[in-house]
């Protein structure tokens, strides 16, 4: 079969498959069909080889997809599971501390139910030094007695016997520098704290239980340790910080700076 054909326009022989005659351009209508028919069949094929291609990229994809959501709930569920324990471990401990530590109010009401009745005996009594040597074993047993309704009369009655020992040994040996720190910090503790301060002041009954501490403490602040009501009003921001607490530090300080004037 022959194939080449005539130009209808020229009349030169061309090929019958050509979309054109090469020498006058005139369009061949039977090749250019077959020559689109035959490059659409390529452009389909090359699409199906992109479907193919892409269907197997995103099939790739959407395992790693799926394989990393699978981590991310793996890993979501062991941290639930940690949290859960930890949050099941802290609540057994403050249920635990929270009991304990009802446990121990509850002990320590009882014993104040048990032992203040005693306290307030000695207290009627005037029995102060049996009160203060009762008082001293039992913080040191660890029991709070600070609830006791006639403690601020018990501190300032410790306060007195100690100044008062102090304040002796340095009448017969001499002032030395241990001494007088504690004696100045339980004079100014009596002063800011326990007499002259309203939050702590005692009561008028207590007061006159304490005629004979107060006129003791008077004269070892004014007398013994050389201080006017000028000078310790002067001192009160100094040794009385913003919590209303006497600092030990200093009022050592000021008994340093103040010795030679202690007699």
């Amino acid at each position: 079969m022959s194939t080449t054909y005539k130009c209808p326009n020229c009349g030169a022989s061309i090929d019958k498959d050509a979309a054109k005659c090469p020498f006058c351009g005139y369009i061949n209508e039977a090749g250019a069909e077959k020559q689109y028919m035959e490059k659409l069949d390529d452009v389909r094929m090359q699409l199906d080889n992109v479907d193919e291609e892409a269907a197997a990229e995103y099939g790739r994809s959407y395992k790693k997809i799926i394989k990393i959501i699978v981590i991310v709930l793996i890993i979501a569920l062991i941290l639930a599971g940690l949290f859960a324990f930890a949050a099941h471990k802290i609540s057994d401990r403050a249920a635990s501390s929270g009991n304990k530590k009802g446990e121990d109010m509850l002990k320590e009401m009882t014993w104040q139910r048990e032992n203040f009745p005693k306290f307030d005996e000695l207290y009627e009594a005037g029995e102060y030094d049996e009160l203060l040597d009762l008082m001293i074993n039992k913080v040191e047993s660890g029991h709070d007695i600070y609830d006791w309704k006639h403690f601020n009369f018990l501190d300032v009655y410790q306060k007195y016997k100690d100044t008062k020992d102090i304040i002796d040994g340095a009448d017969q040996y001499g002032w030395n520098a241990s001494g007088a720190k504690v004696a100045t910090y339980d004079c100014f503790y009596y002063y800011f704290k326990q007499y002259k301060d309203s939050y702590y002041k005692i009561t008028e009954e207590e007061e006159a239980n304490l005629s004979e501490a107060i006129e003791y403490m008077d004269k070892a602040l004014h007398e013994n340790l050389g201080y006017t009501d000028a000078e310790l009003e002067e001192l009160r921001d100094t040794v009385v910080n913003e919590y209303d607490n006497l600092i030990y530090d200093e009022c050592a300080k000021v008994a340093k700076q103040n010795m030679d004037r202690y007699k």
